[in-house]
């Protein structure tokens, strides 16, 4: 059997993939890694849990699986980490496998048709790790009826419906529980979280191909209803209303770490126009506005790495930066994203506008604003804002301190 090495790995995946798949193992995220015949199968853990398999052969791999969304460049990052597991010979033997495929392909003809769909019936059924390998088999992407084939990859996606979709799905799954509140119920919980984590995955997996397949604005609207589907879950009656709230967060928890893990890179790395970008521009804005009068607390912060990916071009934030100002998207909710759109357009005044206004009630953005008049040697200003600093977060004057040291500024201030 090849023996993977570092050297091996690297050159199967993206420098990026690489270097996170060493953190990965370094850290201790690979869990389980159990070897059987030519087969290892293990998991990698986060803040989503994936499972791997890696079948090896005399030349190397010669299959490799991830239930992770990872579809472009090489391996990805969770491959690397579960090879650098395999190559450091940190896994055990399943002594109870046996390798029967001689066996095998002698009575698998005698084996009757519906033999053999009872017994695939049963096997993924039990299995959502193998439904996810069937699916991948047959060049189907995710667990559910891909959009190619269900009519939406040309622009048909409603994001309610979608949104609502999805909700109703976590509303199904969660609603079977009990009060998950209590100490005896945490086991519960857990189980809870990994089927929703596993829902939201296979939605995203379904749908974030149309980024990468000329149908970017389509897969673009499918990941706003993905991520406004906790919006849309209905209030399970047998849950206390506690409860209720946890699921609600829970899902957009899992949701916020998919968007920062694999979202940016895929926006990043997708075949796309300038007329997409505007599109996606005026979908995004229409969402925020709708949202904003029907959700106490729609995150906008959770989209900052997205946009950035979505709108390196300065014209294009202009854009979209105009577009929320029309539709007075401009409070304080949406601060740090108005920040990041001056920057990327190059308004500084208005950057400055926005963070004047923030800093008496944001202490991120007030440091931000001292480091902005620093560079610009600005010290009056340099000077209020570390007074403001001071006087208006005291419970923080250590870190306050740290940050803006610098002796002359201090010994003015004092």
């Amino acid at each position: 059997m090849f023996q993977l090495t570092k050297a091996y790995l690297e050159s199967i995946s993206t420098k990026q993939s690489y270097a996170r798949g060493m953190s990965y193992y370094l850290i201790g995220e690979v869990l389980n890694v159990v070897q059987k015949g030519d087969t290892f199968e293990a998991k990698v853990s986060g803040s989503v849990t994936y499972k791997v398999s890696i079948t090896l052969n005399d030349k190397g791999m010669s299959a490799s699986n991830c239930t992770c969304p990872y579809d472009w460049g090489g391996v990805c990052k969770h491959i690397v980490a579960v090879g650098l597991a395999i190559a450091n010979n940190d896994f055990e033997k399943d002594n109870n496998y046996i390798s029967s495929e001689r066996f095998f392909k002698q009575l698998y003809p005698y084996i009757s048709d519906e033999q053999k769909i009872a017994f695939l019936t049963e096997i993924l059924q039990n299995d959502g790790f193998k439904r996810s390998e069937i699916l991948k088999f047959a060049g189907i992407k995710g667990g559910r009826i891909p959009a190619s084939l269900s009519g939406e990859a040309n622009g048909n996606i409603d994001i309610d419906d979608l949104a609502t979709q999805i909700g109703a799905e976590i509303y199904d799954m969660a609603s079977s529980y009990k009060d998950i509140e209590d100490d005896d119920e945490e086991e519960n919980a857990e189980t809870l979280d990994s089927e929703i984590a596993d829902t939201i995955n296979e939605y995203f997996t379904t749908y974030n191909p149309q980024l990468n397949n000329l149908h970017f604005v389509n897969g673009f609207k499918a990941m706003i209803a993905i991520y406004e589907s906790p919006y849309c879950i209905p209030n399970i009656r047998t849950l206390s209303a506690y409860n209720n709230e946890i699921i609600n967060y829970n899902t957009s928890e899992i949701i916020a770490s998919i968007w920062a893990d694999q979202l940016p890179d895929l926006i990043l790395n997708a075949p796309k126009t300038e007329q997409d970008l505007i599109q996606c521009c005026d979908i995004l804005a229409e969402r925020l506005e709708k949202r904003r009068h029907e959700v106490k607390h729609y995150h906008l912060d959770n989209w900052l790495p997205v946009i950035e990916a979505l709108l390196p071009e300065a014209h294009t934030a202009a854009y979209l930066l105009e577009a929320l100002r029309r539709r007075n998207l401009d409070g304080s909710n949406a601060a740090n994203l108005l920040l990041l759109l001056s920057d990327l357009s190059g308004q500084l005044d208005y950057w400055l506008q926005i963070a004047e206004r923030e800093a008496s009630t944001n202490i991120n953005i007030a440091l931000r604003l001292f480091d902005r008049y620093l560079s610009t040697q600005a010290r009056d200003k340099q000077l209020r804002i570390a007074q403001l600093l001071f006087d208006k977060f005291p419970q923080n004057q250590q870190n306050i301190y740290c940050h803006i040291y610098r002796p002359t500024i201090i010994a003015s201030y004092f």
